[in-house]
């Protein structure tokens, strides 16, 4: 029904892992689901306030200057991110 370029995509990465956790769910697995959600409440005002000030810190503010390749920018993401 579909073209076989769309046939070919791969699954939705988050029906997959739905499946799988209903999978375990019902095999009595205590699961947490730490997935993607949908609010119902607004967030916190001390969040937004924490995350406002984090956006606006330059300490926090990623510089990729003279980043030539996706393996610099991987190291420099990884020593911005762990250090």
């Amino acid at each position: 029904m579909y073209s076989n370029r769309i046939n070919a995509l791969p699954p939705y990465l988050f029906s997959v892992i739905d499946e799988s956790k209903g999978k375990m769910i019902a095999a009595g697995v205590d699961v947490i689901d730490l997935g993607v959600g949908d609010p119902d409440l607004p967030t916190y005002p001390h969040i937004v306030d924490a995350l406002r000030e984090a956006v606006c810190d330059p300490k926090t503010q990623l510089q990729l200057n003279g980043v030539r390749n996706i393996r610099e920018l991987s190291l420099t993401l990884r020593m911005k991110c762990w250090l």
